[in-house]
């Protein structure tokens, strides 16, 4: 169990996110936890209350989210002003920051933002662990405190991150002694990020009340701390509410105007109840656009070539924002900007990719870049060869002609040399003529050679020419094929198929294997998305021609044919319960 570390009695309520990108249809995701950060489990419909524009929603439907795999996108802003290295407070945020990034889901992502006397993006998002931990590392304390800057900046980060679960974690021991920004311009940036902001206050000189209402302003929560030692239990809570959540579900009776509107949502648990206040946006069908030449939280410099293609609907114009400045409009492809980032002043900024459809609907895509100067080139001078004796160039030796013999016929030696050979000739002859006329020995007889083996068929595969191929088998919906020849050690394995039910959606798959998984996890050869399915939930084995099901120790249990199982033995048309998939069982 973990001890209490927030100082507010009575449970704690966050708005981990409101998606409402199908709307009418609208999903409100939050946690609930004890006053010690324990998330609060077992929570029904009837602990919920939403109220929409200040008109309560009477009919919703919530569930429960364990370890949910949907992405998240976090972003700690962390304080290094000085006074956080009195009494080894650097260090123990430095350990607490380390541990949540152990927690972090493989496809999870965080950046990193410290703050003193000005705001620096030490990590851009990333899901390297390595990464973000040496960037932790790094954290030196010194200077004042600007934290209603450094909140303003990261809401600019996160508002432009395309993850639909997003959260701000913020750990201060101070109050705000040099922001250019105020507490009710943060307050606004941040809530127009979309993103919970998790306050963590450190010590006796933070301003609870401030950090209260940064918090709870977004949907998040305010928690304190007396030392330096409760930051990473505190830290490790914070994750794990996120792994541990409900979703709301609701149909919005608003009009569909592209509007900002309210949404307070309230919990209550043994008596106790707690309300936070959240708002979204009656979307409109929106044009879907692909933006290249723009990544966010990263620097640029230079002139930035910006392509912009369209993936759905048409378009009447394309604009460039720089800090809500148009920077010029584009309205026929393709549709580019060369942006001069020469022309800023060196910071973070804002930059919004809007596009606008025929009817005058407006889309954006939103980027937050840090614009850095350009390095000066450095120019040098040549070096002067030393002085040294001139070498002369040594010309390459003519070629002498080889001297050409005089004819035959003027030379006297000719005729001697003829002569000799004619002789040696004439010699030559008499004695091959001697040769032939002695008698020959007869020639020895040669043994017959061997009869020829018969002709054999080439065969390169023992393996192949004996066996027949295994049939190709299309796994599920992504047609993945797996094929191979048949070896003499493979015992044929039987035939069966699960016809999975989930969601509204029929699939099939093939059981090729002596083991299947079935869970969860992306890399499981049957995959069930449902949030009450652990990663590696159960498996079907083969064993002596038999198929079996065997749950491997998952958080809610497997079901045959409404039996909770350990393991069994399947036949044909048994309904196996995860969650709330089915999956039948057939034999071929």
């Amino acid at each position: 169990m973990l001890a209490p570390v927030a100082e507010a009695a009575g449970i704690g309520l966050a708005i981990q996110q409101i998606d409402s990108s199908q709307f009418p249809k609208v999903r409100v995701y939050v946690s609930v936890a004890d006053s010690g950060g324990v998330p609060i489990t077992g929570l029904d419909d009837q602990a919920f209350q939403l109220v929409e524009d200040g008109k309560p929603v009477t009919s919703i439907r919530s569930q429960p989210i364990i370890d949910s795999q949907e992405p998240v996108a976090v972003v700690f802003i962390i304080d290094v002003s000085g006074s956080m290295n009195d009494a080894g407070k650097m260090d123990s945020a430095k350990q607490a920051a380390t541990a949540f990034v152990d927690t972090m889901g493989p496809n999870d992502s965080a950046a990193l933002i410290s703050f003193s006397d000005t705001v620096k993006i030490d990590q851009g998002y990333t899901n390297d662990k390595a990464a973000l931990k040496k960037a932790i590392a790094q954290l030196a304390a010194k200077g004042d405190t600007a934290i209603y800057d450094a909140v303003s900046q990261a809401a600019v980060l996160q508002g432009a991150v395309p993850q639909r679960r997003k959260v701000m974690l913020l750990m201060t021991d101070g109050d705000d002694n040099r922001s250019k920004q105020s507490l009710d311009g943060a307050i606004s940036a941040a809530k127009a990020s979309g993103a919970p902001l998790f306050a963590i206050g450190l010590g006796n000189d933070v301003k609870k009340d401030v950090l209260t209402r940064l918090a709870t302003s977004t949907g998040g929560q305010a928690i304190f701390a007396a030392t330096g030692d409760q930051l990473k239990q505190i830290f490790l809570s914070i994750g794990d509410q996120l792994r541990r959540e409900y979703v709301i579900e609701y149909t919005s009776t608003l009009p569909a105007d592209d509007q900002s509107h309210g949404l307070d949502v309230k919990a209550t648990y043994r008596g106790q109840d707690s309300q936070v206040k959240g708002s979204f946006v009656a979307h409109k069908p929106q044009l879907a656009l692909n933006v290249t030449g723009l990544t966010n939280a990263t620097k640029v410099t230079g002139v930035q070539t910006i392509n912009i293609s369209l993936t759905s609907g048409s378009v009447q114009q394309i604009e460039l924002l720089v800090d809500d400045k148009s920077e010029g409009t584009v309205t026929q492809a393709p549709f580019v900007f060369q942006w001069d980032t020469s022309k800023e002043t060196a910071g973070i900024h804002k930059v919004v990719i809007r596009a606008k459809d025929p009817t005058g609907t407006t889309t954006d895509r939103e980027f937050a870049v840090e614009v850095v100067p350009p390095t000066p080139a450095v120019t040098s001078t040549p070096a002067r060869p030393a002085a040294g004796p001139t070498v002369a160039a040594v010309p390459s030796p003519t070629a002498v002609p080889t001297p050409v013999p005089a004819p035959a016929s003027t030379n006297p030696i000719y005729y001697a040399i003829a002569g000799g050979v004619a002789l040696v000739v004439i010699v030559g002859g008499l004695l091959a003529f001697l040769l032939l006329r002695r008698p020959r020995a007869p020639a020895p007889v040669a043994a017959p050679p061997p009869p020829a083996p018969r002709e054999q068929p080439a065969v390169t595969d023992r393996t192949e020419a004996i066996l027949p191929p295994v049939e190709a088998t299309v796994v599920g919906g992504n047609a993945t094929v797996i094929s191979g020849m048949a070896t003499p050690s493979t015992p044929r394995l039987p035939k069966g198929k699960l016809i999975v039910v989930q969601n509204g959606a029929k699939s099939e798959f093939t059981i090729q294997q002596a083991e299947t998984i079935l869970g969860r996890e992306a890399t499981n050869p049957v995959v069930i998305r449902d949030p009450m399915a652990s990663r590696r939930h159960a498996k079907i084995v083969i064993e002596n021609g038999e198929f079996w099901i065997e749950d491997l120790k998952s958080l809610n249990g497997t079901r045959v044919n409404g039996e909770v199982i350990t393991r069994r033995k399947l036949v044909s048309n048994d309904q196996i319960k995860i969650g709330d998939a089915t999956v039948t069982f057939v034999t071929e």
